[in-house]
């Protein structure tokens, strides 16, 4: 009986799948763009403290999370927390870092004032402490790891997203482009960087110290973002100062 009914289920309903959809009417594409997209031009937009800021967070932010990927398993097998705690711990972060992007997204989507990227981005520094000052704890790993997790998520929403909302769509590309060209290269040496610092000191506290103090940097940058523009439905908006 079972299989008779799988048999009246699944085979009408695979050959519904596997059945041709009828021709539908080909709906044109428009053959022009408009190319005067509302936004800030890109020369001007790469000379306002808004864009400046977010370049410069973004890549501060972003260096403490990438370098603690690389080196956990030295720095907290020193504590001794054996390797497979510190790789599920890893995983911890991995998993918050898609907790990140949503709640990012779904935040400066409705918030009205840019002070909250600088609560976003607390993260950072709070998981580096609690990195510093754990002995041995691994609660306090998992705990240490969802933070840079959650705060690697939002540093990848952010650039685009600010982006967008300080400057338009005029010369997004162009402006997403450059931030990431001028980013990158700073979060591939963050790692290194680490490791020389570590060799030379004989430990990763000053290291770390480093990146607490530089990622509090990336919190008062953020603090001081000028308030958003109107929203983009035209030109651009000659009341709103991004300098």
């Amino acid at each position: 009986m079972i299989a008779m009914a799988i048999a009246l289920i699944g085979i009408p309903a695979v050959l519904w799948l596997i059945s041709e959809p009828k021709a539908a009417s080909v709906v044109a594409m428009p053959k022009t763009v408009d190319a005067h997209l509302p936004g800030v031009p890109f020369g001007k937009a790469i000379r306002t403290r808004a864009w400046i800021f977010i370049t410069l967070f973004v890549a501060f932010s972003a260096g403490g999370p990438i370098a603690m990927r690389l080196i956990a398993v030295d720095f907290y097998g020193q504590n001794g927390i054996h390797p497979a705690t510190v790789s599920l711990a890893l995983s911890v972060l991995f998993s918050t870092s898609v907790i990140g992007l949503l709640a990012t997204g779904a935040v400066l989507d409705r918030a009205s004032r840019p002070w909250i990227v600088a609560a976003l981005l607390v993260t950072v520094p709070v998981g580096l402490v609690l990195a510093l000052v754990n002995t041995g704890s691994v609660a306090l790993l998992y705990i240490s790891m969802a933070f840079l997790g959650f705060a690697s998520g939002a540093e990848s929403t952010l650039g685009p997203t600010l982006i967008a909302k300080y400057f338009g769509l005029k010369s997004f590309a162009a402006l997403q482009g450059l931030t990431l060209a001028i980013t990158s290269p700073i979060l591939a040496m963050s790692p290194l960087l680490v490791s020389v610092v570590k060799t030379a000191s004989g430990s990763y506290a000053i290291p770390l110290l480093m990146l607490i103090g530089i990622g509090l940097i990336a919190v008062i940058l953020a603090a001081l973002l000028p308030k958003y523009p109107r929203p983009w439905v035209g030109g651009v908006q000659s009341g709103d100062s991004l300098s």
